[in-house]
């Protein structure tokens, strides 16, 4: 045992005002009455991580030894810890610790349950057990195994203790995991998730579905419902980024991603409880005590890793779920202060832990590796709060206390003392089952101690303790009936049905969304009907959580022969729970009901004709009724109605069924639906267009009218994208395209969209006339995006020694973005001549600083070694450095900078072709997608960080925007960003409006990259005023979501 001897002297820290505590350089601010004291501390912990308590009140640490290794040699190595730390003498402060196991994969996750600790080190979760109480666990049993481990190591968080007895964790990343299933399919999914399982084992049950990369921290509610913390809810825009989650059994949340497409759906993404920003949440805790004061019980609390503070979510109940009124309630000025744990003590105090400045990995905003910036955990009180008296009960012989005792404890006011006999009763099954059940239908205990006579019954497996839950039902109070329905839910509780089926009448939409949970899971048929009239309730239209736990409800039964009924209902939501049953199921709806959907495609609610399609576009042989009521809809609505518009997006999704295709070329020849026809056309998803098509966009190619003109290229770009078949099909258009090419009066947005598709299909006829456009067109002052094709263009096509020349010619002009790209032209040539002009374009070219020596080398290669040579002195002295010396370039920079910056210049630049930030990045909704959204990136980047981002991108790559290099089967070698992984096929964003489909049958291998997409060296580009003036701007965006 590692003794310390107490922090006298600087535990307490002095206070500037009545909120501020410093601790040396740090000042950490808390409400006006609260007050903070740091409880343990380098060397007791230096980089705690996670942390619970056992019932003792010892303190079990996860604690990183610092490395930031690659997750699979971390798991060779496991060079982590769990310590245990211990406070003597009770004054709240630890003073004493033992290693309570050592030689850990990294931990993400701490759970005290039943004498042991449950520690998630992907890929595992662990069960650690100290037999003989000398604070070291000799037991160490792999209570789960997820199989997967990924690069960043968040397959696994957790795991965390439902109120109903059930150890639950989460699921990022997106590698394939396969669940068994007593009596089914097993469960294959690479999406992200909430699971559960018993403590005991047994199956493992998914509770929530998420496009999500991180989904982190769970926590449970009085009445049983869940709450998520998790990053990357959505796409960054706006500000937006990480949320707090409602997490509803069975709910598909985001962010969109192909990983969810096999999962099922109840309409769009599930709603965010509450926008975090980009917040990289870390901890979560729903405050259960009294000792912040009333107003406090039943709040959430974040803790915020990027932002360097804790949030309080204040939560108000709106329909079927929750609003959350967020504020501040503690920050530290620190910007290596990352808080990555928060969890309420037994007296009622708040222990936030922050783990230092050692994490760097798969985290841009600790871009640097600070190993010896160690962590700390605080404590946040209620400044002159009573004192609990004896807060974990340990005067309580818990050993001989009787049942009757231990149920007078289900109220008590201290926290930890009402879990502790929830559990207690639990395992005294046989003789409280009786005792419960007067609690829970007398209806004259306490609310309170009803609900956890409910969870204590939930963990006990005898019939008797179902009956008791069921007798709850006809309690009075919601909060008590949701509890009850939670438990039902949970144990799948046939015997329960005919009881909770009332209960989606109820007044209260809370226990109506839990009973049809329950009843979903009970998976009865004769629950249909009341389901199916339940979603007729005018309230559920304006419900989302309300609407699918209805839906899934009737999904989760799968009786479709009973749910086919709902197609006679009147009623939207009926209509659409109807209908997103049916999708769910595969040929689940018979040819004699087929009229009954179609009909929906003109039915007045816009939800239930968007649902229709949906389920339409999966029954092919249902084409020609649909064309029927589609024409009856095009003769009787405007062309730009909603009901119409829907009939051109449906038919587009189905244009490779012949009759629709069929139906199209007939519109096209018909003055009365050409217009519907030719917009059906341009948005098809179709393989092998008919000739009709073909001719109508031959035609449109050649239009004075560049409206038409654009929309014609746009209709081929899809289609030449289709297939290898369809693109040779394309073909065709070769013609007309190079015509649009050469034509100097066309809109250079135009021509180089005729150029590209011509170069995709590999018809480009490469003229005098398109490549001097293709060379004009790399002018900086040229769109980025537009210059970014110019050079996929031409380093895809074989350039003799005249035009390499005549390119090289230019590059002293180019823009850092192009002139690394345009190298890779010269890979293999060997004409000295060609080679001297080149290697003067790069020793005259502001941007060549930005290049490295393996790009430049590579493209010197073929040349004689007197051009080599040249190069030696000429260029390379000029190239981009990495390492130290880089770093002390990067620091003398930040140094040499003016000191005030033009935020109005620096938004200027931001935007401008020169550098062309805004071609990759978005703020405020506004800007490209290729990088990260930046409306709150001074909110979470120091001014450092910033800089070397500028101008060394590939230091650090933020989560989602990692490159990887693709090898397709063929030899191919693609550089990009994955931005989708579907089933079938894979998004890759290879530069900047340029996005590849790769389907995952052709793909090799997939591996990061270690160069961003990002060109280095924009110092180099800019002059000091402008770098100053830019990260004044980029200082300014923080975000409207705080």
């Amino acid at each position: 045992m590692f003794l310390i001897p107490a922090f006298a002297g600087f535990l307490i820290a002095n206070t500037s005002s009545a909120a501020d505590f410093n601790f040396g350089s740090q000042t950490i601010t808390v409400p006006d009455g609260f007050e903070v004291e740091l409880v343990a501390g380098p060397p007791l912990t230096d980089r705690p991580i996670t942390a619970d308590f056992d019932e003792a009140g010892n303190l079990y640490v996860s604690e990183s030894s610092g490395s930031n290794d690659p997750a699979k040699v971390q798991l060779e190595k496991k060079p982590h810890s769990i310590l245990k730390l211990t406070d003597k003498n009770g004054d709240g402060i630890f003073d004493s610790r033992t290693v309570f196991a050592e030689g850990m994969m990294f931990p993400e996750g701490t759970l005290w349950y039943r004498g042991s600790l449950y520690v998630s080190a992907p890929p595992q979760i662990w069960k650690l057990t100290d037999h003989d109480g000398d604070g070291v666990a000799e037991d160490r049993e792999v209570w789960y195994d997820a199989q997967t481990l990924t690069g960043c190591a968040n397959d696994l968080h957790g795991p965390y203790l439902g109120r109903d007895g059930w150890i639950y964790w989460c699921k990022g990343a997106f590698a394939e995991q396969r669940l068994e299933r007593s009596g089914g399919p097993e469960f294959v999914t690479r999406a992200s998730h909430i699971y559960r399982r018993h403590p005991e084992g047994g199956e493992v049950e998914p509770v929530l579905i998420g496009g999500m990369d991180n989904p982190v921290d769970v926590v449970f509610s009085r009445t049983g419902e869940r709450f998520l913390s998790c990053t990357f809810f959505q796409r960054p825009g706006g500000g937006n980024r990480d949320g707090l989650i409602h997490a509803i059994y069975g709910g598909v949340y985001g962010k969109e991603n192909g990983v969810l497409d096999d999962h099922p759906w109840t309409g769009g993404l599930m709603p965010v409880l509450d926008h975090l920003g980009p917040a990289a949440p870390c901890g979560l805790e729903l405050y259960e005590g009294e000792g912040f004061g009333p107003e406090y019980t039943g709040n959430l609390f974040t803790a915020s890793f990027n932002l360097h503070q804790v949030t309080r979510h204040e939560l108000i109940p709106d329909g079927a779920s929750f609003q959350s009124k967020t504020s501040v309630f503690l920050k530290s000025d620190n910007l290596d202060f990352h808080p990555t744990d928060v969890f309420e003590d037994a007296d009622g105090s708040l222990l936030v832990v922050d783990t230092g400045g050692w994490y760097k990995l798969c985290c841009p905003t600790s871009q640097m590796h600070k190993p010896d910036i160690l962590g700390a955990i605080y404590r946040v009180r209620k400044s002159g709060a009573p004192r609990l008296e004896d807060p974990r009960g340990n005067k309580i012989n818990w050993k001989t206390a009787s049942v009757s005792d231990l149920v007078k404890l289900l109220d008590d006011v201290r926290p930890f003392v009402a879990d502790r006999a929830i559990d207690t009763l639990a395992l005294h099954e046989k003789n409280a089952v009786s005792t419960l059940a007067k609690i829970t239908a007398g209806q004259k205990s306490g609310t309170l101690q009803t609900q956890n006579a409910i969870w204590a019954l939930t963990r006990m497996d005898a019939p008797a303790a179902r009956v008791a839950v069921r007798h709850a039902l006809s309690d009075s109070r919601y909060e008590v009936q949701q509890a009850a329905l939670h438990s039902i839910s949970v144990r799948r509780d046939r015997e329960a049905q005919q009881a909770v089926l009332p209960l989606l009448q109820s007044p209260s939409v809370a226990v109506r969304r839990v009973a049809a949970e329950a009843l979903g899971r009970i998976g009865s048929g004769k629950s249909v009907a009341e389901i199916l009239n339940a979603a007729g309730n005018k309230d559920v239209l304006n419900d989302r959580v309300l609407r699918h736990s209805l839906s899934y409800a009737l999904i989760e039964i799968g009786d479709t022969g009973s749910v086919l009924a709902g197609l006679d209902s009147t009623h939207p939501g009926t209509l659409q729970a109807t209908l997103w049953t049916l999708i769910s199921k595969s040929d689940s709806v018979p040819s004699n009901a087929s009229g009954k959907v179609i009909r929906l495609i003109r039915n007045a609610d816009a939800s239930v004709r968007e649902v229709a399609w949906k389920l339409i576009n999966q029954y092919p042989s249902w084409a020609d009724s649909v064309i029927a009521v589609v024409k009856t809809n095009v003769n009787n609505f405007a062309v730009d109605s909603p009901i119409v518009l829907d009939c051109r997006t449906g038919l587009a999704h189905m244009a490779n069924v012949p009759a629709v295709s069929g139906f199209v070329s007939d519109c096209l020849q018909n003055d009365f639906y050409r217009d519907f026809g030719v917009a059906v056309l341009q948005t098809a998803e179709i393989e092998n267009p008919p000739a009709a098509w073909l001719d109508y966009i031959d035609e449109s190619l050649g239009s004075k009218d560049e409206s038409i003109v654009a929309a014609a290229l746009e209709t081929v770009e899809i289609w030449a994208g289709e297939s290898e078949e369809t693109g040779k099909r394309m073909e065709r258009f070769a013609r007309p395209l190079n015509q649009l090419a050469e034509s100097s009066d066309r809109r250079t947005a135009l021509r180089m969209s005729a150029v590209s598709l011509l170069s995709g299909i590999k018809a480009l006829n490469l003229t005098s006339p398109v490549f001097e456009f293709l060379l004009d067109v790399l002018n900086p002052a040229v769109d980025p995006l537009i210059r970014n094709q110019a050079v996929r263009v031409l380093t895809s096509s074989k350039l003799n020694d005249g035009r390499l020349a005549d390119l090289a010619e230019i590059l002293g002009n180019v823009g850092p973005m192009e002139l690394g790209k345009l190298l890779v032209a010269y890979n293999g040539d060997s004409n000295p001549e060609v080679g001297r002009k080149l290697v003067q374009a790069l020793e005259n070219s502001a941007a060549t600083v930005t290049l490295d020596r393996t790009t430049v080398s590579s493209a010197l290669a073929a040349y004689p070694q007197s051009i080599n040579n040249l190069a030696e002195t000429a260029v390379y002295p000029r190239l981009s450095r990495g390492g130290e010396a880089a770093a002390a370039e990067l620091e003398a920079l930040l140094n040499s900078l003016p000191e005030e910056g033009d935020v109005r210049r620096g938004q200027r630049i931001f935007q401008s072709p020169k550098v062309a930030c805004a071609t990759c990045h978005a703020i405020g909704y506004v800007g490209g997608d290729l990088g990260p959204e930046l409306s709150s990136v001074g909110k979470i980047r120091s001014k450092r960080d910033l800089l070397e981002a500028i101008v060394h991108p590939s230091a650090s790559f933020v989560r989602s925007y990692e490159p990887v290099i693709l090898t397709k089967n063929d030899g191919t070698v693609l550089s990009g960003i994955i931005k989708d992984e579907g089933n079938e096929e894979l998004l890759l964003a290879v530069g900047p409006g340029a996005n590849l489909t790769v389907p995952r049958n052709e793909v090799k291998d997939i591996g990061p990259s270690p160069v961003s997409l990002m060109p280095p060296g924009m110092n180099f580009v800019l002059n000091k005023q402008e770098l100053a003036d830019l990260l004044a701007y980029l200082q300014s965006r923080r975000g409207n979501w705080e």
